[in-house]
């Protein structure tokens, strides 16, 4: 396909449980907090509530 080498060997992945991708996310990306992004995605999508922060030249949940 487009983005894959075979129908098995592809960019996307997808986990069979909530569990099996922290542990996933946690062993590929160990220094990513999880936590802390879906409390970013939250503020994104349901309080709309970011603000850039000009200094660290990221978005922060306000």
């Amino acid at each position: 396909g487009q983005y894959g080498i075979t129908d098995t060997r592809n960019v996307g992945h997808g986990s069979d449980s909530i569990e099996t991708a922290k542990r996933e996310i946690e062993f590929f990306f160990p220094e990513f907090n999880i936590d802390q992004y879906q409390q970013w995605e939250k503020c994104y999508t349901q309080l709309n509530k970011l603000k850039f922060n000009y200094e660290t030249l990221e978005h922060d949940c306000i």
